[in-house]
């Protein structure tokens, strides 16, 4: 659960200072600076990848099999990796003109922790909240996870369906948003 936390954590607190920290890319060089959040979801997810190779040996030291549920665990991360470049496009732009977001995004970190069912099962929640821990980008992501590497679950596939769609429109609102905004980063780096 913390290895995913970390992966989204990454995206989401370094997106916002991306565009300043980038700056030649936008003042003095033509370049698609759209590619720069692909770039950042991509270092995040070579360090995730690295954990799960490192899961994946302890589990099979732990169990004396192979995890072979294991490589259902890139299919699962793949929306939550498409969601991410949609939020950090919109971090990102928004990041440009409010420098002050992204101290509001690290100090919602720890919230955003202890509301994912990270250290405990979706299950021990009351069951009125429920719902509302859905809403959360994590939860789908690790209690899957949870299941097919400790308790033997499968994919719900429908589920899982809805939760590309949730992605793919957070990618495409997060690209249309950059779209706009970018016309000015010249301007205010």
């Amino acid at each position: 659960g913390l290895m995913i936390f970390s992966f989204f954590m990454e995206i989401i607190t370094r997106a916002p200072e991306f565009i300043h920290s980038n700056r030649t890319y936008v003042t003095k060089i033509i370049f698609p600076i759209d590619i720069l959040d692909w770039v950042l979801v991509g270092a995040a997810a070579f360090k995730l990848a690295a954990a799960m190779i490192l899961l994946a040996v302890f589990l099979a030291l732990a169990t004396w099999e192979l995890p072979v549920a294991m490589l259902l665990a890139p299919i699962v991360i793949a929306p939550l990796a498409i969601l991410c470049v949609g939020l950090g496009w919109l971090f990102s732009a928004l990041g440009t003109y409010i420098r002050d977001i992204q101290q509001v995004l690290v100090t919602l970190g720890p919230v955003m922790m202890f509301v994912s069912p990270i250290f405990y099962d979706i299950n021990q929640v009351p069951e009125g909240l429920r719902p509302v821990f859905w809403f959360n980008p994590l939860t789908f992501i690790l209690e899957t996870l949870r299941g097919l590497l400790f308790f033997d679950r499968s994919v719900n596939w429908v589920a899982y369906g809805g939760y590309w769609l949730v992605a793919l429109t957070v990618f495409y609102c997060g690209y249309a948003f950059f779209q706009r905004a970018r016309r000015g980063f010249a301007d205010v780096v």
